[in-house]
């Protein structure tokens, strides 16, 4: 900025100086002055004459003619002349002060262009590093968002295992149980038209109603034990009871062998020496969860004690009793 003012002062100075000098003559005017005086020195030797007392000489000066070009050249010379002059030296003057006016307006004009390029780098920079700041928490962001959504996934997992596991462990908790049980049974006696038969109890130790529930079961005289390979058939004339048994509940089942057996064979089969009469059947049934189960079961029965105090009870067999 003083270097602008250094400048402007010179260019003033050098304006008023030019302005204050005088106007000198032209080169025309010196030429026609010293012509001029070349003629009248060649007029005064020819016309120079010695006078006497007698005759005098008179010497009468004349105005020499001027021609209208010099008039007008002498008014031009002190009057429009230093009019000129000075308008030149002032409209001089005044494009100085115009042309220092428009360089500090353009030293101006770059000072805060400069300034303005300056901030908008500094600005860029600035934006540059917010940008790269919020692109880093974005990611940031993401990634966490990323690894929460891994964590609900793996927690949503978690919860529906454990939902399957809870559900399992209370279907089993809480299904229907059915189970056969040994009871009571009744052996022949011809005379009262009565034959071997079985009536075993169905029991359901759950803690829901077992629907849907069919079984078939059959007697037969059998040696004692089983055969191992046995084949617990059903019987020929097959019926189906369907009927629904709640929770700790009990119902009895019975099966009747197919036909009368020799009357001296009936203490030993009561006894259970060599033979017994057994029971097998099969139970389906369907539990509060819409799952379907079966129950197959096998025992045989024997009459302890006295005649008139005689005690029902049985063993189960080794295969053919299972559950699902």
């Amino acid at each position: 900025m003083k270097v602008v003012l250094l400048c402007l002062a010179l260019v003033l100075s050098g304006a008023c100086t030019a302005a204050s000098n005088p106007p000198h003559p032209s080169s025309g005017e010196s030429i026609q002055k010293q012509d001029s005086k070349a003629a009248q020195a060649a007029q005064n030797p020819a016309s120079e004459q010695k006078g006497t007392e007698r005759n005098p000489i008179f010497v009468k000066s004349l105005p020499s003619p001027q021609s209208e070009s010099d008039t007008r050249h002498k008014e031009y010379e002190h009057h429009e002349k230093p009019t000129l002059e000075r308008l030149m030296g002032w409209g001089t003057l005044a494009l100085a002060v115009f042309t220092c006016l428009l360089f500090m307006f353009t030293a101006l004009l770059w000072w805060v262009t400069y300034r303005l390029s300056n901030d908008a780098r500094e600005e860029g920079k600035h934006r540059s590093i917010e940008m790269a700041d919020s692109i880093r928490e974005a990611n940031r962001a993401a990634k966490a968002m990323e690894s929460l959504a891994e964590s609900a996934a793996a927690n949503s997992k978690a919860a529906i295992e454990s939902v399957s596991v809870l559900k399992d462990r209370t279907a089993q908790q809480m299904r229907a149980y059915l189970m056969v049980i040994i009871g009571s049974g009744t052996y022949q006696e011809r005379e009262k038209n009565l034959r071997f038969e079985v009536r075993p109890q169905l029991v359901n130790s759950g803690n829901t109603p077992a629907h849907k529930m069919t079984y078939w079961a059959r007697a037969k005289i059998m040696n004692f034990p089983v055969p191992e390979n046995f084949i617990f058939e059903p019987p020929e004339d097959i019926v189906l009871h369907s009927m629904l048994i709640g929770p700790h509940q009990s119902i009895e089942l019975n099966a009747r062998v197919d036909d009368f057996v020799e009357d001296e064979k009936v203490e030993s089969i009561k006894r259970g020496n060599g033979q017994r009469v057994y029971i097998w059947g099969m139970i389906t049934y369907t539990d509060a969860f819409d799952s379907v189960h079966t129950t197959k079961f096998c025992h045989s029965l024997v009459w302890l004690g006295p005649d008139d105090k005689l005690i029902v009870t049985g063993t189960y067999s080794h295969n053919h009793n299972e559950a699902t």
